[in-house]
């Protein structure tokens, strides 16, 4: 134990601690498991003293007629025994019932859409200064800047409280924070786990179950949690986890992500009429299927990672109207070369499947079978000078192009469909 926190713990025993002290304190102990237990021992020694003193006084009372001098002993009101009884009480339900009450902060608004707070009376002026604690919204979204020049997107419905300038609780609901180059260090506390920004733009979304979904959109995430040293991940763009109500993290297989047409949307959580799983099960893969709820357009793009690789509509011809507004699974390219990948696609309702297969190679088996060529094609760029692109020539402007050919097939609700490799064997 270090001097201040012996001095925290004295001044919460003599009632004399400040309320800025206070909220040090309990943050320290939230933090440290060894130091709970030290402040326990502290408090029940300091209860023993005053039971003792009580008791010597009682005894002193009964032998002598005249009035006994004060005894010189630590000063342990009542209040803080209570006090103590009530902390150790938070020590065995720490995860359920934080005690800490939220610091308000100097937040302000950016956009506010569709947003309902009516319980909670807060309302959200584009443009304002608001001094915010707890947060309460029933729908909609609302973009504010906090210290250090923290972007911070909260979707309805969503409940979470500041514990500081650099620390959100969310107990509900989804978040989207992009910290610049002052606010390294932005933590998301959950639960289960805390999110430590390292320069970067993530979501967190949180259920009624209290698991946690983490996605990386650029940069790099630390996420801690308590299911030992392998649940503290290092996660960086394209990468997510969900980590459970016991502090267990796994891969998030899928994300529903903001559109970039139209941010204020989606939901994290937005169900989609359909599943997706992979067959990629290495410790070290934790990349996600970003979806896109009527996301496809001309402009979109391509995967969760390469930011400025987009879909286009071939040269000299419109995007395809058949595809625009279908739902988008923007894939990760490591996977192109996987000899042994398979997709599942479960649909919930009468659809139209699309897959773009790169038009450069024979398309394996498993498309021949199941899907029908239209005839169409589209492009995903520019590119930089990559493997990728190594047989294709830059265009007028420098920049590499790939173009693709458009399949499709009919599944009804409730079917499963399964997508294999990429380059069919035969042909490698």
């Amino acid at each position: 134990m270090t001097r201040d926190e012996e001095k925290l713990f004295c001044d919460y025993a003599a009632e004399q601690i400040s309320e800025e002290d206070f909220r040090r304190l309990h943050t320290l102990l939230e933090q440290d498991p060894q130091l709970r237990i030290a402040f326990l021992e502290y408090m029940n020694t300091c209860a023993f003293l005053e039971d003792s003193a009580s008791y010597s006084e009682e005894l002193l009372n009964h032998s002598t007629e005249s009035d006994p001098a004060p005894a010189n002993i630590l000063k342990f009101p009542v209040w803080a025994i209570g006090a103590a009884a009530a902390v150790a009480l938070a020590f065995v339900t720490w995860t359920l019932a934080p005690t800490a009450q939220p610091d308000s902060i100097t937040t302000r608004v950016i956009a506010s859409h569709n947003v309902s707070a009516e319980q909670s009376g807060q309302a959200f002026t584009v443009g304002e200064e608001i001094q915010l604690n707890t947060i309460t919204l029933e729908s909609g979204l609302v973009r504010l800047e906090i210290p250090r020049g923290v972007v911070f997107d909260i979707f309805g419905p969503a409940k979470g409280h500041f514990e500081n300038e650099t620390r959100f609780h969310l107990e509900s609901g989804r978040v989207n924070v992009d910290v610049g180059p002052q606010g390294k260090g932005f933590t998301i506390v959950t639960a289960n786990a805390e999110i430590v920004d390292l320069g970067t733009r993530f979501g967190v979304d949180v259920d009624q179950n209290a698991d946690a979904k983490v996605a990386v959109f650029s940069g790099e995430v630390e996420v801690h949690s308590g299911g030992g040293p392998a649940d503290h991940r290092l996660l960086t763009e394209g990468e997510g986890v969900q980590v459970d109500s016991g502090g267990k993290s796994s891969r998030l297989m899928s994300i529903t992500m903001p559109d970039e047409a139209e941010p204020d949307t989606p939901q994290f959580n937005q169900s989609s009429q359909f599943e997706i799983r992979d067959n990629l099960t290495t410790p070290d893969n934790l990349r996600y299927y970003g979806i896109i709820n009527g996301g496809m357009r001309e402009g979109a793009k391509v995967y969760t990672t390469h930011a400025s690789v987009r879909w286009r509509g071939s040269a000299n011809e419109p995007f395809p109207v058949d595809l625009v507004g279908a739902d988008l699974i923007q894939t990760f390219n490591s996977d192109r070369n996987n000899e042994r990948l398979t997709i599942d696609i479960s649909v919930h309702t009468d659809s139209t499947l699309f897959v773009i297969f790169d038009d450069r190679y024979a398309p394996p088996v498993w498309l021949r079978n199941n899907f029908i060529d239209t005839g169409k094609t589209v492009i995903s760029g520019p590119w930089k000078p990559v493997a990728i692109v190594h047989d294709i020539l830059p265009d007028s402007q420098g920049d590499f192009y790939v173009t693709y050919r458009i399949w499709q097939t009919q599944l009804t609700a409730d079917q499963t469909i399964v997508l294999g490799e990429s380059i069919d064997p035969e042909f490698r």
